[in-house]
């Protein structure tokens, strides 16, 4: 059930993605930039007062469970001995580190390079996110017939071959406005069979311990996107290959560990 219960997880947060970008752009074009704080504000105080008057605690604190850092430290070293969640946690990790380059990168392609206006990049935002969701859901159905590794594999595998086709159509120049959407849709479009089943194979082998391997993911993935994110500024040119550059690496690097890792795994 691990995978179609994420496949869930992305449906309920893709909703943010789709709709933030398309009213941050409304909320630019018709007011000033400081409205996008107001509204942040508000956001957050509504999350405040749902979860404080409707969400109760519904368990106490676990007496078992050691804040000192020595045994926190230790309970992190005992899940990167596990090789399953070695795999599939860094694989899963450094291919979703794509969508943060996308997320650093494509403000500058989309409104400078090409010159869509803010409510058009909105709705391009919108539409990939949309994709990703979709595809999510999709993996719920393809669970039925296939295995998470199986779906991981391809989907990783398609990203890698989608990113060097990124990177030659950028660097000759032949790809344009659409063709460039149409590639980053069909690309990030695989994150959502690649999160939820790479999530649960990383988790799978836990139960005990299973909240600091899901907190080491989260960590995992925090850190491989901050560096994405980074050196697609870090190699900025003025053009979009330093994107579809590290998109590309991303996925090559993903699709790299999760071969040698299934191999040793097999072993």
């Amino acid at each position: 059930e691990s995978p179609r219960i994420f496949s869930m997880l992305i449906l309920i947060l893709g909703v943010s993605p789709i709709l933030a970008p398309t009213v941050g752009s409304f909320l630019i074009a018709h007011y000033n930039w400081h409205s996008v704080f107001i509204v942040l504000a508000l956001v957050t105080a509504t999350i405040l007062t749902v979860v404080a008057v409707w969400l109760p605690e519904s368990k106490g604190p676990d007496v078992q469970v050691s804040l000192q850092p020595f045994k926190v430290a230790k309970a992190y070293r005992n899940v990167l001995r596990e090789p399953q969640f070695v795999t599939y946690s860094f694989a899963g990790a450094i291919g979703a580190a794509s969508l943060f380059a996308y997320l650093a990168g494509s403000p500058f392609v989309f409104m400078k390079l090409y010159h869509v206006s803010e409510q058009h990049y909105g709705l391009i935002f919108a539409a990939i996110a949309a994709g990703l969701i979709s595809c999510s859901q999709l993996n719920n159905l393809l669970l039925k017939k296939f295995t998470s590794p199986a779906i991981l594999k391809t989907a990783i595998g398609v990203q890698a071959s989608l990113g060097l086709v990124l990177v030659a159509g950028t660097y000759f120049d032949f790809l344009g406005l659409y063709g460039t959407m149409a590639l980053l849709l069909l690309f990030l479009s695989c994150q959502g069979f690649s999160f939820p089943n790479s999530a649960a194979m990383a988790m799978a082998p836990f139960n005990k311990g299973a909240g600091s391997a899901s907190a080491l993911m989260g960590a995992t993935q925090m850190a491989f996107g901050a560096t994405a994110s980074a050196l697609v500024g870090l190699f900025f040119n003025g053009t979009a290959l330093p994107l579809t550059g590290i998109m590309a690496l991303c996925s090559g690097l993903g699709l790299t560990i999760l071969l040698a890792g299934q191999r040793k795994l097999r072993s």
